[in-house]
């Protein structure tokens, strides 16, 4: 079970107790690499002496906290073990925007370039977690690294609007051009960062790129409503035609903008 469907299936605010077996079983699937030995321990340590009782609540506050992740290191876990997604438990410390508990792993030494899926510096870039992504380029962290999904830290970034994680980013020297699936002016499309996609443009970024699903950076302005960021990669000499994937015009008819990308010829059949 992933640590979403956890906050799903239970309610973080409820401040009821639970029985020693709920207990372990909210421990396992928070950490599922626990030994009995551990699982006893975090009982103990949460005030559940083996067979009291402990709230959801405290549970969650300890692991928030980096109690979790300082205790198991220390009991012999492997830092830079990867889960089913090829996550490290720094990345997903990062993701649920455990600061501390990211910080606690850092200092044990967990690999800042670690993982086969996503890294460390993605997830501290879509949460928008800046001193993160500071600390962790500053240990060396590669800054123009893809995701699965070809997309580097600063793409992801743009695309969920974290434009100081991003203005960061490139203060750390990502690259404008980075990324075999999206490209950073693809990201800053989706997110709708204007003034930043312009800066992109400025420094040379391609208006006619294409991300791995052939779709360019003007399809996603409109595909995600940004009309803004749509208008300015129109004014930077985006083509309506351009893409080998889904074409510009089907996305503004979805969303009702068909007279932004209008222009001669854009409704004969080549341009559809």
């Amino acid at each position: 079970m992933r640590l979403t469907d956890v906050f799903n299936q239970f309610d973080a605010d409820n401040n009821g107790a639970l029985d020693r077996a709920e207990l372990a079983r909210l421990i396992k699937m928070l950490l599922p690499e626990s030994t009995p030995d551990a699982i006893l321990y975090f009982q103990t340590m949460l005030g559940g002496e083996g067979d009291g009782e402990v709230t959801y609540k405290e549970l969650i506050h300890s692991i928030k906290k980096g109690m979790a992740a300082r205790e198991l290191v220390g009991k012999g876990a492997e830092v830079d073990a990867e889960d089913g997604e090829g996550r490290t438990a720094l990345t997903v410390a990062l993701v649920f925007g455990q600061e501390a508990a990211a910080r606690a792993l850092l200092e044990a030494g967990a690999g800042v370039n670690a993982g086969t899926g996503r890294r460390p510096l993605h997830a501290a870039a879509e949460r928008g977690m800046v001193e993160m992504l500071i600390e962790l380029a500053g240990k060396g962290a590669e800054v123009d690294a893809e995701d699965k999904e070809g997309r580097t830290a600063l793409t992801v970034a743009l695309a969920f609007g974290q434009e100081t994680a991003a203005r960061a980013l490139l203060e750390a020297g990502a690259g404008v051009y980075a990324g075999t699936g999206q490209r950073p002016l693809h990201g800053a499309a989706e997110g709708g960062m204007v003034e930043i996609l312009r800066e992109l443009v400025d420094k040379g970024a391609d208006v006619e790129a294409e991300d791995g699903k052939g779709r360019t950076a003007l399809m996603l302005a409109l595909v995600f409503g940004q009309e803004a960021a749509a208008r300015a990669l129109l004014e930077a000499g985006a083509g309506v035609k351009a893409g080998t994937g889904r074409r510009p015009l089907h996305a503004a008819a979805k969303k009702g903008m068909v007279e932004m990308v209008r222009e001669p010829g854009a409704f004969s059949a080549s341009g559809i």
